[in-house]
């Protein structure tokens, strides 16, 4: 359940692959900035937009073979500010870049019902700007 959750998450947000070198400026003002949710060129060669407000869908599914009745939703949820992502690094303003890491805290928890939390199971994502969290 972890890996489809950080699969999902990758997709929305985003961010973290790449190289180790920021590029220049005059080199990322020359790739193509592409919307989320248009169809992206071959390659990573590009920037990835994510307007604030847009709608960003994330499937979740809880399946398999010891489950009677299975589960799978559509989450939509959008981003309060423009972010501009480049393999792994981020933008809010498609100038002024950093490592996605330092400014954007992901924290992803799963819990199982079972003897340790005799709860209902729970599936949270929480995505921070590390300036305000």
């Amino acid at each position: 359940m972890k890996n489809l959750i950080y699969a999902s998450c990758a997709a929305t947000v985003l961010l973290c692959s790449g190289c180790s070198v920021l590029p220049e400026q005059a080199e990322l003002s020359r790739l193509p900035v592409i919307t989320y949710g248009t169809p992206a060129p071959a390659g990573d060669n590009f920037i990835l937009f994510f307007p604030a407000g847009q709608p960003i869908p994330t499937d979740v599914a809880i399946v398999g073979s010891l489950l009677k009745d299975t589960s799978n939703q559509r989450l939509v949820v959008s981003l309060n500010k423009d972010v501009y992502a480049f393999k792994r690094w981020v933008s809010f303003d498609n100038k002024h870049w950093v490592d996605a890491r330092d400014t954007i805290d992901v924290k992803v928890e799963v819990r199982i019902p079972g003897p340790n939390h005799t709860k209902p199971g729970e599936i949270k994502v929480q995505i921070d700007n590390k300036s305000t969290s």
